[in-house]
């Protein structure tokens, strides 16, 4: 199994220097473009995925939507909540002259703490592992089929070993 993540290609909220969270911005022409030579990129590489699962945040969604029309064979796509943009709390909508504003020192956190949005009511770095985690655990799942199960000494869930198939992430 080969599970390629993707980011989303450039949004409004990226041309606007806002920290985005789960505010739902469109991409850019430039972002769709972004899309679509990602998309390129991977069917000349011969990928084929059996699914694209995507964030349902539009900005990720619509990634998903124009890489895969770059593949000539059916497959799934799933939105999948557990790959959406981490909750930034009060952070979110906010420009970096903004949150320097309200949270001096916002900027310059320690590099282990730049990703741990609780302080400002959004998640934590374990609530974002945990859900990640969920999303492999789904991955392996499907990938095992109906009717099979993890066996409950499996440990953390690992792609490796299972049978091969393609699949694409679009995220943040």
């Amino acid at each position: 199994m080969a599970i390629y993540l993707l980011r989303h290609g450039e949004s409004e909220g990226n041309v606007l220097k806002i920290n985005q969270g789960r505010i739902d911005m469109p991409l850019t022409a430039r972002g769709r473009e972004q899309a679509a030579t990602a998309g390129r990129w991977l069917a000349k590489l011969g990928i084929k995925p059996d699914v694209i699962y995507a964030s349902p945040l539009r900005r990720a969604w619509e990634t998903a939507e124009i890489v895969a029309a770059e593949f000539g064979h059916q497959f799934t796509m799933r939105e999948e909540d557990d790959v959406v943009e981490y909750h930034v709390g009060d952070i979110g909508g906010l420009t970096v002259e903004e949150i320097d504003a309200r949270y001096p020192g916002f900027e310059h956190r320690a590099l282990d703490e730049r990703g741990c949005w609780a302080e400002f009511g959004g998640e934590s770095y374990e609530d974002v592992q945990t859900r990640l985690q969920r999303f492999i655990d789904t991955v392996i799942q499907d990938a095992l089929g109906d009717g099979l199960s993890l066996s409950p000494d499996y440990g953390q869930a690992s792609a490796a070993g299972l049978p091969g198939r393609d699949v694409i992430c679009v995220s943040h």
